[in-house]
């Protein structure tokens, strides 16, 4: 059975969706590179939302930026937001070669033109892009079930019922 990630039902469970979205974000890119005891971050770190790690896998230096638009990914405004913290990042991380970008929007299309214009802002830095059909794929794997249970109230009520009944003898 899959999950419906719905960014609707996240935006009424998180007060603050923002924050809660980076804080997802954040769980995420931790899981990703395998980092159990957290990174050092401050809130609004300059072109970041944490201190870039360096990747034991590729030894490059990965930052991530998360994005929670309440408009489209092509509005102007919102690739400004994204062009600005790339411009940002660049000049505080000379070292950084590649920005994971979180947003919980999708492409019009596979490569639109407004895409294209952040990727050419980036230069030599690498961007990454994790877009909504990226979360529903990884809210719904076994691993980040809880992450799913906690930021969209969202578990397996129907298989715990079900696991309890069958061990009553009860058939459902």
């Amino acid at each position: 059975m899959t999950i419906k990630i719905d960014w609707n039902q996240f935006k009424i469970k998180n007060e603050n969706h923002r924050k809660s979205f980076e804080d997802l974000c954040y769980h995420l890119f931790c899981r990703k590179f395998g980092i159990t005891e957290g990174i050092r971050r401050n809130y609004n770190q300059v072109g970041l939302e944490i201190y870039p790690i360096n990747d034991k896998k590729t030894s490059k230096c990965i930052g991530f930026q998360s994005k929670f638009f309440d408009n489209k990914l092509s509005d102007s405004s919102s690739k400004k937001q994204i062009i600005d913290s790339i411009k940002k990042a660049k000049k505080s991380y000379k070292d950084l070669d590649k920005i994971i970008i979180y947003t919980h929007l999708s492409f019009g299309s596979k490569n639109p033109e407004y895409k294209q214009k952040i990727e050419k802002e980036a230069g030599k830095i690498e961007i990454e892009w994790f877009i909504k059909s990226n979360f529903e794929i990884l809210l719904n794997q076994p691993l980040n079930l809880d992450l799913t249970q906690l930021y969209f109230d969202i578990g397996d009520e129907l298989g715990f019922i079900k696991k309890e009944r069958k061990g009553s003898g009860l058939n459902i």
